[in-house]
């Protein structure tokens, strides 16, 4: 319960990202650069007060399996927030989270987990509600590039948890630590190419910029990086859907939006297939 607890407590935090990133008034290259940026400088120092270092050498499997975790999760980002400008959040979102999908087909061919009737149930009750939350995106012109951009982020996401099961080995905030300083050095590479590396902030931005590099991306991917290794696959399959979840409530909390009622009863079969899908039951005997 401690890994769950941790994981669902991260993609609730990943849920706000949208709502903080909506009041900083940088390129999308450069939010991605400086939350990866501070989230990364956070977690190095308590890493580094704590006497940590990094074992390369010894676990080098396990470091090569975190880079490519780190890229792809630097590469989610950076695809995604492109993709939010040609297709809109809820589309890049449902994009993105076709990639569970993914996660699940992973867990019986490469982790050997037990598909049962209750994990597809609740993974199919998890993403029917998923589509209900974004069923209203579906009457706009769909942009064919944004649609490229966000299953391209999908593919990337996929990479990113399945990768990160491979490196158990490595303590929890070791392994935070380097796949976020990757995700970092990437978009460095990225935003240079760009010509968007100089830039200065906002002083009214600077607060939430703080947040999002500080809470959301360092808390944030500590929480999630020290569960997901730990936790079933179709567990986070099924889950993962909260952080969609989360979104949509911080933009109705904070932003002053919305829900229909196909997106409140979205939101119930969300919260339904997650919640069942941690619940065990056992044949009566008689």
């Amino acid at each position: 319960m401690g890994d769950r607890i941790k994981y669902l407590a991260a993609l609730i935090l990943f849920g706000t990202n949208g709502v903080i990133a909506s009041q900083i008034h940088l390129a999308s290259a450069q939010i991605v650069l400086l939350r990866t940026g501070i989230g990364s400088a956070l977690l190095l120092l308590i890493f580094l007060l704590k006497g940590g270092r990094f074992h390369i050498r010894s676990h080098g499997r396990s470091y090569f399996w975190l880079t490519i975790s780190g890229i792809a999760m630097g590469g989610s980002w950076m695809l995604l927030y492109e993709a939010y400008h040609y297709v809109g959040v809820s589309i890049a979102s449902l994009c993105m989270y076709s990639s569970l999908a993914l996660v699940m087909l992973s867990s019986v061919f490469l982790f050997h987990e037990a598909v049962t009737p209750q994990k597809i149930i609740c993974f199919l009750v998890s993403a029917g509600g998923t589509l209900l939350v974004n069923l209203s995106a579906f009457s706009e012109k769909l942009s064919p590039h944004g649609i490229f951009l966000g299953m391209m982020a999908c593919l990337s996401y996929a990479v990113m948890i399945i990768t990160s099961k491979f490196s158990s080995a490595v303590p929890d905030l070791e392994r935070s630590s380097w796949q976020l300083i990757v995700s970092f050095l990437l978009t460095v590479i990225y935003t240079a190419c760009r010509g968007e590396l100089i830039f200065s902030i906002p002083m009214g931005d600077l607060l939430w910029v703080l947040l999002l590099g500080l809470l959301n991306t360092g808390v944030g991917c500590y929480l999630y990086f020290s569960s997901i290794g730990k936790l079933p696959a179709q567990t986070i399959a099924i889950c993962d859907n909260i952080e969609l979840l989360s979104a949509v409530l911080s933009a109705v909390i904070f932003l002053g939006e919305h829900l229909t009622a196909p997106q409140s009863f979205g939101a119930v079969m969300i919260l339904a297939g997650a919640v069942c899908s941690g619940i065990r039951f056992r044949k009566k005997t008689y």
